[in-house]
């Protein structure tokens, strides 16, 4: 089983902290009848937020479950903020193992979800609670993941360590129809095969070389250095 390693995790800390501070709202209401008319929208406004935030959080989750099905000699760094030449770039999960270094960027999205690797925004389609059709454009995760990857491998490069690092993407919601064409990152969704792709790919050296040990060992360390 692969090695998971713990950090606390940054979206369950916002869901807390909305919900903390819609609860800090609503505490005027009690008292002050008039408040009300101001502190509603407010109070519902870190409601919603700390809904959306759980959604991410309970993809990661997901994602973190699927992971820890890699083999021993594999680790798994999830939910890290690293540094490099004065930029940030928030990580949901780091994978390190003898077939290389690989981000992953999770998307908790459901309904229809669609786009091509060079678009800057995927279209998703969904369904709300009374049935209307909701269209939302978001910023293309496969462009995310890439920006991820890219910050890794400077990281690296700045410790002498020429390995080279791969993306993925992978949908989590048992409710996403993922219509997303790519040839530079791959695309899974845990609807399609419950994550088998994804375990297979980070299984697959392709044409690089199988790393070391020791060499995983140093990639661990130095990104979590970075962090």
């Amino acid at each position: 089983m692969a090695k998971t390693v713990h950090k606390i995790n940054h979206l369950k800390t916002a869901v807390w902290r909305n919900r903390v501070y819609a609860g800090l709202v609503f505490l005027p209401m009690l008292y002050h009848g008039a408040a009300v008319f101001l502190s509603l929208p407010l109070a519902v406004f870190f409601l919603r937020r700390a809904r959306i935030l759980e959604g991410g959080a309970r993809g990661e989750d997901e994602t973190g479950r699927v992971l820890k099905k890699l083999p021993d000699g594999y680790t798994i760094l999830g939910d890290l903020t690293v540094k490099t030449q004065g930029r940030e770039a928030q990580l949901d999960h780091v994978v390190v193992g003898p077939a290389g270094v690989f981000i992953i960027e999770t998307k908790n999205m459901k309904g229809r979800i669609s786009g091509k690797d060079g678009d800057q925004e995927i279209t998703q389609e969904k369904r709300n609670e009374r049935g209307q059709l909701i269209i939302v454009r978001s910023y293309n995760p496969i462009k995310q993941v890439s920006t991820h990857v890219r910050r890794v491998e400077e990281i690296l490069q700045e410790a002498k360590l020429r390995i080279p690092v791969k993306g993925a993407v992978f949908f989590t919601h048992p409710q996403a129809d993922v219509q997303i064409a790519t040839r530079t990152i791959p695309v899974f969704t845990l609807k399609r095969d419950q994550g088998e792709g994804l375990l297979r790919y980070l299984q697959n050296p392709g044409k690089g070389r199988l790393l070391s040990h020791e060499e995983c060992q140093r990639v661990v360390k130095t990104i979590r250095k970075s962090a």
